[in-house]
């Protein structure tokens, strides 16, 4: 009786989509444009950005520039002033040293005229100013008498003459007065402490290393203002000292650095002022060299309003501008170089998966060609066959009648094997196999498969050689699938032997796996196409002809079972002289059912 074998399985839905050459093309040059105008517009962003840095930060220079020549020129009349003014200065009571005076800093109001002044002179604590008060500073405290009742007031400046802090402001009654100094403001290079009342001022300055300078000015406001009169009558015959006798090295390191900070520059600097380029420096602060300085972009002329004085350049270099711009625009820069990277890892991916899908259709159209081929085959044979039979006259022997049953069953069982192929292999990759585990004999594993091809081999005139150790001889796993492996690898090796065919097979433990190998002597495989040759319906340039027809399954299904049992496979070929495959199991139990 003929067995009918029966395969019910869900229907499956097959969708190829297919893209021509053209499309592909057409496709790729877009998304080129489309990724090179991004990058563009990103780089044109970013080249903004950093333009619009750097103009902000020499615009911030140059208002410095500004601001440092108008402190200068305010500094430089006010020091002319005084320094005209102070022999036409009224006398003053007490003990006072005659000495030329320096004045930093001056402002007229309209009850008494307030000076910076640093003198020569040092006061002793036992002095006697005038008639509304006397100061002293000894010992970070600032030292007062009041003769009278006097509102008083009492500041506290930098050097350069800007407010740091109002110490007193209040109305006190006569007598001696002690205010302790802010700590933090007397450990510094210098300070200044103004003391006024409603009829007179006096300036306290303190240097570090120096002895008080001090300076009191009283008077009525009338005589006052006759000595400011005086003063600037006689500035006319005053000549104008060079910037570098009016103007310290860290004065003017001091008012540059504040101006800088005043417009967020906070970069180091390094400066020098000369008459030009060809003459030595009259004032320099750099640790590089003075060409250095001088060639940078940043210079402004000194004191531009000033006549028939010698011209002085000052000359600012930042060491670090560039790196600074730098950072600036670097999170702009990293987020643009993130969002580009992602976009072409995407095109990449998109690329990849349009050439892979490409490469799938061109298989899956070739596999269903072969399948179809295949199955023709046998049902062809078998239409024949049942047509033979329907032929055949009552009383002809009935082994004829038998053997077409058989060429009926044969091929039936051959149309059988390939859809079970099929159908587990879309098990496999699903995850949804049985793997029916249990012992296998590794020896007897061998054999069986060895026994189905060997006919084969012997009528090529080939041979099949086995090399199994005594250890292990068991292995845990289902020995259905494990000898279908060793079936698809001999087929490979006999199927795909131009000359006669030659198969070396090993079996050896390493450490707690099972390894078996199967070389052959046949073509081998080009080393493009290695990495490929586990593919689902991949095969080889070699495997267009008939003789070598398949269904680019075997492998694939080999690479399935050995990772559904916890193993791997590996493949090492030479052209010309051979390939061999090596399958790696776990002795024990390992595998995914």
């Amino acid at each position: 009786m003929l067995k009918v074998w029966h395969f019910t399985t869900p229907p499956r839905t097959l969708t190829i989509m297919k893209f021509s050459s053209r499309t592909i093309l057409l496709l790729l040059g877009l998304m080129l444009v489309g990724l090179a105008g991004l990058v563009y517009v990103q780089y044109s962003l970013l080249r903004d950005a950093f333009t619009l840095r750097e103009q902000n930060f020499r615009q911030g220079v140059f208002t410095s520039f500004t601001q440092l020549n108008e402190r200068l020129m305010g500094h430089s009349a006010m020091t002319g002033l005084f320094n005209v003014g102070a022999d036409s200065l009224p006398p003053q009571t007490g003990r006072q040293p005659r000495n030329r005076l320096m004045v930093v800093n001056a402002e007229v109001r309209d009850d008494f005229v307030r000076y910076w002044v640093p003198t020569d002179g040092k006061r002793s604590s036992g002095n006697s100013v005038g008639a509304y008060g006397a100061t002293s500073l000894e010992d970070s405290v600032f030292r007062y008498r009041l003769e009278k009742p006097n509102k008083v007031t009492i500041r506290m400046y930098d050097l350069t003459g800007k407010l740091d802090s109002v110490l007193v402001q209040t109305f006190r009654d006569r007598g001696d007065y002690a205010l302790p100094l802010p700590r933090q403001r007397t450990t510094g290079t210098g300070y200044y402490i103004q003391f006024t009342t409603d009829s007179m001022s006096s300036v306290v300055r303190k240097e570090e290393g120096k002895p008080e300078r001090w300076f009191v000015s009283s008077g009525t406001p009338d005589q006052r203002y006759g000595m400011i009169t005086k003063v600037f009558a006689g500035l006319a015959d005053k000549p104008v000292p060079p910037f570098e006798q009016r103007f310290s090295a860290a004065f003017v390191d001091s008012v540059l650095g504040e101006t800088f900070r005043s417009n967020g520059i906070e970069l180091p600097y390094e400066f020098a002022v000369s008459a030009s380029l060809a003459s030595p420096p009259v004032m320099q602060r750099t640790s590089a060299s003075v060409e250095a300085v001088r060639m940078s972009e940043y210079s402004v002329l000194l004191l531009p309003g000033e006549i028939f004085v010698p011209r002085r350049t000052l000359h600012v270099r930042f060491p670090g501008s560039s790196s600074h711009l730098m950072l600036l625009v670097l999170p702009e820069f990293a987020a643009s170089a993130l969002f580009t990277v992602i976009i072409i890892a995407c095109f990449a991916a998109a690329l990849i998966t349009i050439r892979r899908q490409k490469a799938l259709g061109i298989r899956l159209t070739d596999f269903i060609n072969t399948m179809t081929h295949e199955f023709k085959t046998p049902l062809s044979t078998i239409s024949l066959a049942a047509e033979a039979i329907e032929r055949l006259q009552s009383g002809r022997p009935r082994s004829r009648v038998r053997r077409y049953a058989g060429i009926i069953r044969d091929e039936y069982e051959r149309m059988r094997q390939r859809v079970e192929k099929i159908l587990q292999i879309a098990a496999l990759e699903e995850g949804n196999v049985d793997l029916r585990k249990d012992i296998v004999d590794v020896r007897r594993l061998i054999a069986d498969a060895v026994k189905s091809v060997a006919l084969r081999t012997e009528d090529r005139g080939g041979r099949i050689t086995v090399h199994a150790e005594s250890s292990p001889d068991r292995i845990v796993g289902d020995r259905l699938h494990l000898e279908n492996i060793l079936l698809n690898l001999l087929d490979n090796a006999l199927k795909y032997s131009s000359t006669t065919p030659i198969i070396d097979v090993r079996s050896f433990a390493l450490k707690d796996t099972w390894v078996v190998e199967v070389a052959d002597n046949g073509n081998g495989i080009a080393p493009e196409h290695l990495h490929r040759v586990f593919e689902k319906y991949y095969r080889g340039p070699s495997h267009s002809d008939q003789e070598h027809q398949g269904f680019g399954l075997g492998l694939s299904y080999v690479k399935l079972v050995a990772e559904a049992h916890g193993g791997s496979v590996a493949v090492e070929s030479i052209p010309g002289k051979g390939t061999t495959f090596r399958v790696t199991l776990p002795q024990s139990e390992r595998g995914t059912a």
